[in-house]
């Protein structure tokens, strides 16, 4: 497996999920066992695939509808996603083969933002120890 396995049509067809575009935010829904995530079409490439990966997280591991939960939850299930999104997006196995690899790298290879790319390289660098939005050495 390599970058180029990755991308939001493929990781949507082996998982099963209907990818829908529309002008709101990211979303995703389960209705008859059925899954489908909503991407706002507006946005470049690179963003609905880190915003679909965000989403695969919600699909992959939680149920129900967020605004129903406590805070708390809510802020750990985005945690969860948030994290899982970075993985999905850029593979921790697929970077191990790289030496020496630059934000600028990385974005030619998983097709991610700038500052997305960064804050992976940075997880890396930490050993994946990432908790709310900031690293910690």
């Amino acid at each position: 497996m390599n970058p180029s396995d990755l991308g939001v049509e493929k990781i949507a067809e082996a998982l099963q999920i209907k990818v829908h575009l529309w002008e709101f935010g990211s979303e995703a829904v389960c209705k008859n066992d059925k899954y489908k995530i909503f991407l706002n079409g507006q946005k470049n490439e690179m963003i609905q695939w880190q915003e679909f990966a965000h989403e695969v997280a919600h699909v992959m591991w939680h149920v129900g509808r967020q605004e129903l939960l406590p805070l708390s939850f809510f802020e750990l299930q985005e945690w969860q996603a948030t994290y899982f999104g970075y993985h999905l997006c850029i593979p921790t196995f697929m970077v191990e083969d790289y030496t020496r690899i630059t934000p600028y790298k990385v974005m030619e290879l998983f097709n991610v933002e700038y500052s997305f790319a960064c804050k992976r390289i940075e997880m890396l660098k930490n050993k994946d120890v990432y908790y709310g939005g900031e690293l910690l050495d």
